[in-house]
């Protein structure tokens, strides 16, 4: 048997998703204005100073926090049919198919919002394990509920779910600096590139 793991976004989509996600559900003007209103977080990230599990809680906290579980349900299912589809590349479907035609194990492992690709990746046959966010009383807390998967935390979650030693040869693909740790259980790492 052999596994094939793949980042999400800017692997196998153009963009970041959640970004997308943002943009579609709660609107480009909100979107503009949230941009604005977190621009010093958003710099302190960029310089290190904020980690990508706190950045992430206090992008969904000013977006999503206290919406009902059902309305944000109901969003990531609309946004998952009608907007995600058209941000996958064409050659990461093309890749995707191949393993499929190879009955190799497919697992998208991503820092993005499990919600929002759970109907994707089961469309595809691919095992999904992505970041949750957390709901209390039935509403959005703005924290998450699992790590952020993301760099080393990607690595703990397939060992968590594979035992990686039953497989032949395994194939990794990602975008980021924080993919590379991938290569360490990789037969085969690719870059940025499908082939």
């Amino acid at each position: 048997m052999k596994l094939a793991i793949f980042d999400f976004d800017k692997t196998i989509t153009s963009k970041d998703s959640l970004i997308d996600f943002i943009y579609h559900v709660a609107g480009p003007l909100k979107l503009l204005k949230g941009v604005l209103f977190l621009a010093p977080s958003l710099i302190l990230f960029t310089l290190g100073f904020i980690e990508s599990d706190k950045i992430k809680e206090i992008v969904l906290s000013y977006f999503f926090k206290n919406w009902e579980q059902v309305k944000f349900t109901s969003a990531v299912s609309h946004y998952s049919k009608e907007y995600l589809p058209a941000i996958i590349r064409k050659s990461a479907l093309e890749r995707l198919h191949w393993h499929q035609n190879q009955s190799h194990q497919i697992v998208i492992v991503s820092a993005s919002i499990d919600s929002y690709l759970i109907d994707w990746c089961r469309k595809i046959n691919a095992h999904l394990l992505a970041t949750a966010v957390e709901f209390k009383e039935g509403k959005l807390t703005g924290k998450l509920a699992t790590p952020n998967c993301k760099g080393q935390e990607k690595i703990r979650r397939l060992q968590q779910h594979y035992d990686l030693k039953e497989f032949e040869y395994i194939y990794a693909y990602g975008d980021s600096h924080s993919d590379l740790v991938l290569k360490r259980i990789a037969n085969e790492f690719h870059y940025r590139s499908f082939h």
